[in-house]
């Protein structure tokens, strides 16, 4: 072997084993991962049709369920169940053991973000600007109420149904029929005649919902395209407060340090005060595409020109800027001490929160959407999903 091959064969494997060191770091191929959410153990993510469970220490497949309908948003989690959304407008409720469906509920438009579980309520919200609240569900009197529905025509039985017509040739085009069954197999999971839920109660918008709920005291939080931020009882949907802004809202309301923080599309940071009214706003010179972040007394978020800005949470004044020249796709996440976010390079950078300086970056091979975990970060990628501890990029 000439010597220049051999020493880059040894690089090479250097930074390979650099960029995976660490015992929890590991890579799972998957084609066209859109979102992914953690509990406690186990990683849930969704392509296009599948959800797949992982376990988040050694990345080992658990189980992988395939549903129809188009899949885009984060499931949601309940001890033993997972909740997943539809663009067809269907939550489907999963066995988080094995992901076998036990359960549906028929809403009003495609699911627009993650559903949440708060305060023993399951909470849904969808493009049609609706929001859903279910009551708590037991696995087992789910698995019963199964057992107990007449059963369903399988789709083997379904040519047998009717009788040849005089004449006709029974075996006539068999091959073809039979070959449509096989397909439809594949393509159906098991299990889809489940029941259905009923809502406990629904309120309206005027707008998509496109931002996850969130939750304070015994209020949801909802950030609507129709530029209002909204408080509804946790009890029966009705409005505690309704805030208006100028500007589509779709990140999430956060409560923290006092206030409710609501990033808007027109650029602007706001605080409202616990009753809905502003406190102050800042500006940030481009529409907000991130959640605010609220550490240690700073509110940061990012923009659509590639800004992440950080303000005092009580005064709103501004206490740093980090710009990524070539934008940034996906909401930054905290991790450990760090704040980490990739821009569209593919490039992920790893900040110090306090003063908004760069601590180290590195290029990725496959990037996407960031989770955080105790010890590093999982990152959702276009063609994989993988893990790595975050000691793994701390030297530069």
């Amino acid at each position: 072997m000439p010597r220049f091959s051999f020493i880059m064969m040894v690089v090479f494997s250097l930074l390979a084993a650099c960029d995976k060191s660490g015992d929890d770091a590991w890579d799972y191929e998957i084609e066209g991962t859109r979102a992914a959410s953690i509990d406690q153990t186990t990683l849930f993510a969704v392509t296009s049709d599948h959800v797949v469970a992982l376990n988040v220490a050694s990345g080992e497949e658990l189980w992988k369920t395939s549903l129809p309908g188009g899949l885009r948003e984060a499931p949601g989690f309940q001890e033993d169940l997972v909740f997943v959304g539809t663009d067809e407008g269907i939550l489907w409720v999963l066995d988080s053991d094995d992901g076998t469906p036990l359960a549906k509920a028929i809403l009003d438009g495609p699911i627009g973000s993650k559903p949440v579980f708060e305060h023993q309520t399951l909470l849904v919200s969808t493009f049609g600007g609706s929001v859903y609240a279910f009551d708590p569900q037991d696995r087992d009197a789910l698995k019963k109420a199964i057992d107990a529905l007449p059963e369903a025509t399988t789709p083997e039985e379904a040519p047998d149904a009717r009788e040849p017509d005089a004449g006709e040739d029974p075996k006539e085009d068999g091959p073809k029929e039979e070959q449509e069954v096989e397909s439809k197999e594949e393509d159906i999971p098991l299990n889809l005649d489940v029941p259905e839920l009923e809502p406990r109660w629904r309120a309206r918008t005027s707008g998509p919902i496109v931002a996850p709920i969130t939750s304070h005291l015994d209020d949801i939080l909802i950030a609507s395209t129709d530029g209002r931020a909204y408080a509804l009882s946790m009890a029966d949907g009705t409005r505690t407060w309704t805030w208006e802004g100028s500007r589509q809202l779709r990140n999430s309301v956060v409560f923290a340090d006092g206030f409710f923080f609501v990033a808007s599309d027109d650029g602007n940071l706001h605080a409202l005060t616990p009753k809905g009214t502003v406190q102050w706003s800042a500006p940030t010179l481009g529409a907000i595409n991130s959640s605010p972040l609220v550490w240690n007394g700073l509110v940061i978020v990012s923009n659509s020109i590639g800004r992440v800005t950080a303000f005092d949470s009580k005064s709103g004044i501004e206490k740093w800027q980090f710009q990524v020249p070539a934008g940034i796709r996906h909401e930054p996440v905290l991790v450990a001490d760090r704040l980490a976010l990739v821009d569209l390079n593919g490039q992920l950078h790893l900040l110090k929160p306090a003063e908004g300086k760069l601590d180290t970056s590195r290029a990725l091979a496959d990037f996407g959407p960031l989770i955080s975990t105790e010890d590093g970060l999982v990152i959702l990628g276009r063609t994989s999903v993988f893990k790595r501890t975050l000691s793994a990029w701390n030297e530069p």
